[in-house]
């Protein structure tokens, strides 16, 4: 449910369900297994438990659990759902920092763009050192994603000026490299502060 419908359309997630109902699989919604037992009590002989990632990581920051700063599941739950920029749901505004380099990442700027917001997606390594697919990076740049390196997140506070929020980045330089064969990025004791309305945790 959390994938972007500029991906994967919501009509092929229906057709390719649809076929795996003709082969003969019953799908049961809205049900909560609290017991495994309780299932093999009815009949089952096994159980294959594929639910992908539910959850996001936070960012350990002072500040991120402040209204305004969300994990990636969460926010491309709400996207998917049409929970974004609704009453009840999660607002843009008009400047979103996604923080990291990877392709859930990706999917969360392109996303917040189709939002026409102002998008950053803030890496704390170069795009040497950044995992996200070729494909990935390109449909960013084309969509007008601005990309920053070397900045890494150090405290979230309430904005002002119009914003929602503020967030300092501590800039970093790259040291020896680390366990990924990646080089490490090392903080350089400079900081900068910028206002934004919506901070996305995709780390």
């Amino acid at each position: 449910i959390c994938i972007p419908s500029y991906r994967v359309p919501g009509e092929v997630i229906d057709r390719e369900v649809g076929e795996v109902e003709k082969l003969g699989v019953k799908f049961q919604y809205e049900t909560r297994i609290d017991n495994m037992d309780d299932l093999f009590a009815q009949g089952f002989e096994a159980a294959f438990i594929g639910i992908g990632c539910q959850g996001g990581d936070k960012l350990g920051i002072p500040g991120d659990d402040l209204d305004g700063v969300i994990d990636s599941p969460t926010y491309l739950r709400a996207a998917t759902m049409g929970l974004v920029n609704t009453p009840a749901g999660i607002q843009v505004g008009k400047k979103v920092a996604v923080i990291g380099g990877g392709n859930v990442a990706t999917d969360n700027a392109r996303s917040s763009v189709r939002y026409g917001a102002s998008v950053d997606m803030v890496y704390r390594r170069t795009r040497e050192e950044m995992p996200a697919r070729d494909e990935e990076f390109d449909g960013c740049v084309e969509e007008g994603v601005n990309i920053r390196y070397l900045l890494a997140p150090k405290k979230i506070e309430a904005g002002n000026n119009g914003h929602r929020l503020n967030i300092t980045y501590s800039k970093m330089e790259l040291g020896e490299a680390d366990a990924s064969g990646r080089r490490r990025p090392v903080d350089t004791g400079v900081e900068v502060t910028e206002g934004v309305d919506l901070v996305v945790a995709a780390v």
